[in-house]
């Protein structure tokens, strides 16, 4: 059995924002707007048929349908700001507010605010984040997941992986003692544990 523990709230940084002006600010253009996304699931992916899913594409869909805009939906080879840098789309799906970015890209006001905890097994001596200060900790490999955990637990050995699906299978197979995610994407693991079996 697996238990969660939650780390912390994030305090006054909006940890999901989009770059979303357009929506709110001006008249619906005729122009279609690229938009990417990427492997984070379950705020943004690409779904079994090949179509942008997670709940903030559903969130920016249904803003885009009231303001009558158009979005063209990019997978990009270069996700988050380094797409937006390279002009490979106009904006990007969810995309975490940090003071650095402020200077690069526009960032409007939060749509989605999350919070983190570790993934343990139930059975564990690890009670509180600080237990972890000399385990193994996997975590998906994004900037701001880095920067979370290494503040939280400098002394704990970070194991990167490429995807918080990635990160949960390094902790499933014991390469790993917790796993470190956002809200979203620990409901959504233990959701899809407690799923039954397709025949």
């Amino acid at each position: 059995m697996w238990r969660l523990r939650l780390s912390f709230r994030s305090r006054g940084i909006s940890v999901f924002a989009v770059l979303l002006a357009v929506f709110t600010t001006h008249a619906a253009p005729k122009k279609v707007y690229r938009i990417g996304f990427g492997a984070d699931r379950p705020l943004h992916y690409l779904d079994e048929t090949g179509h942008p899913a997670g709940l903030a594409v559903g969130i920016l869909k249904e803003a885009a349908k009231r303001r009558g805009i158009e979005l063209l939906w990019t997978r990009s080879a270069t996700p988050g700001i380094l797409s937006l840098q390279k002009g490979e789309t106009d904006f990007w799906v969810a995309m975490a507010d940090l003071p650095e970015r402020r200077s690069q890209i526009h960032i409007t006001e939060p749509y989605i605010l999350t919070e983190y905890c570790f993934l343990v097994p139930g059975d564990s001596r690890f009670r509180t984040p600080a237990d972890l200060s000399d385990a193994k900790v996997s975590f998906a490999d994004f900037s701001v997941n880095r920067r979370r955990l290494s503040g939280l637990l400098p002394t704990s050995k970070m194991v990167p992986a490429p995807s918080p699906q990635a990160a949960v299978e390094l902790f499933r197979k014991g390469a790993t003692d917790a796993v470190f995610l956002d809200q979203y994407s620990a409901t959504a693991t233990l959701l899809n544990r407690l799923a039954p079996e397709k025949p």
